[in-house]
């Protein structure tokens, strides 16, 4: 057999949560993830996980692994928190640690998001931040020079501070304004910033499953943290939403309707189909269930296999999950191959909060049709963020 002869970054054991952590590796992890820019999934502010006698700080050791898990989060399905040796997370982190940016010009200035998921748009022109109040943000303008004036109307919803390159913006008001950046009385930098208050919403979780081994959805009672906490990740930032526990509960029948777990398919329709032999379930079904909480604004119906009438013809089998939006529930099937746990559910969650069904947004959102896993898909656009009235009014 031929030898493999690995050269880079490279750890023995397993790094993070479950994780042997040996200081060696863990060394090397965190020069990985530092080395990173945070747009990109790198840690922010720098991990300090070892003193210099090489012990382990255990707070940072945690933040380390939530680091960890956000940067699978942007490339992979899954999220496990851990760094294997010579697995998919550790390959990744030493090609973006590798990958040097193009420089720039001396005399330009760039803006670019410190964490991934924090409501920075730049491909809008002129670049647009969202702000959450009470929340900051910080943004990275890089080439700034000391010299360089920071102008703010009179008047703005927000107030910044500035360190080095970074610039915080906290919010003072809702409202909209602009930040502009000079060099020598010239304009250098034209950024939009939008001010908007927080907003949550209770979800509750609801698993449609049967008695008998793969009976019904794989999701069960406990797994609602992990989407919630993989959910505001995405919304928090972004849209200035989180979304709280309602509930959750295993049920097998809706609005009195036991579900038949031999029928492939569970049919979303706002009548039955003539002639059709798939179990139908209404929206006014899912709406009328005890199982719901009053005080949940959201259900969540996770299921084995989900389709809506009419079927697209250019589709069979291949919708996730559809939603009655503004009101719920939001319909979510966990047997889809390309979705990881918790990236479906969120774009679901888009429509609740108001994004139409007509799913005209561009492939680099979490709003395009065809759901997948990873960091072009977690993105909140602003043109998508405008959709989403309930948050964006």
């Amino acid at each position: 057999m031929k030898e493999i002869v690995i050269t880079g970054f490279t750890i023995l054991k397993s790094v993070g949560a479950g994780g042997a952590n040996d200081p060696d590796d863990i060394d090397t992890i965190q020069i990985l993830l530092n080395g990173i820019q945070p747009s990109e999934g790198g840690a922010f502010p720098p991990l300090a996980v070892l003193d210099a006698a090489d012990n382990i700080n255990r707070a940072e050791l945690a933040r380390m692994i939530e680091a960890i898990r956000t940067f699978q989060e942007l490339y992979f399905k899954f999220d496990d928190g851990r760094v294997d040796p010579e697995m998919r997370t550790i390959r990744k982190l030493r090609e973006l640690f590798r990958k040097k940016p193009s420089p720039l010009p001396s005399d330009a200035l760039y803006i670019q998001a410190v964490q991934p998921f924090d409501g920075f748009d730049s491909g809008t022109s002129p670049p647009w931040a969202l702000v959450t109040m009470p929340r900051a943000k910080q943004l990275r303008v890089e080439n700034l020079l000391p010299t360089d004036t920071i102008e703010v109307p009179e008047g703005a919803p927000y107030m910044v501070d500035r360190a080095g390159e970074i610039i915080s913006l906290r919010g003072t008001n809702n409202g909209s304004s602009t930040l502009q950046i000079r060099r020598d009385g010239e304009l250098m930098v034209d950024l939009r910033v939008e001010v908007v208050t927080a907003k949550s919403f209770s979800l509750c979780f609801l698993y449609v499953k049967g008695p008998g081994p793969n009976e019904g959805t794989s999701r069960q009672l406990g797994d609602a943290a992990g989407m919630l906490a993989g959910v505001n990740r995405v919304y928090a930032g972004q849209a200035g939403v989180t979304f709280t526990f309602g509930g959750e509960a295993e049920i097998s029948a809706i609005n009195g309707k036991a579900v038949d777990f031999k029928q492939r398919t569970f049919l979303i329709a706002d009548s039955a189909p003539a002639g059709g032999r798939d179990q139908v379930f209404t929206w006014g079904d899912l709406a009328a269930e005890d199982a719901r909480r009053p005080g949940a604004d959201c259900h969540a119906y996770f299921v084995k296999d989900v389709e809506h009438f009419p079927k697209s013809p250019k589709c069979t089998n291949c919708i996730g999950g559809t939603t009655m939006i503004g009101t719920g529930p939001a319909i979510v099937e966990d047997s889809a191959s390309n979705t990881n746990r918790f990236v479906l559910l969120a774009h679901e969650l888009g429509h609740f909060l108001g994004y139409p069904q007509e799913h005209k947004s561009p492939p680099t959102s979490l709003m395009f049709p065809r759901v997948g896993a990873g960091m072009n898909q977690l993105r909140i656009l602003e043109e998508d963020f405008r959709k989403m009235t309930k948050a964006a009014t």
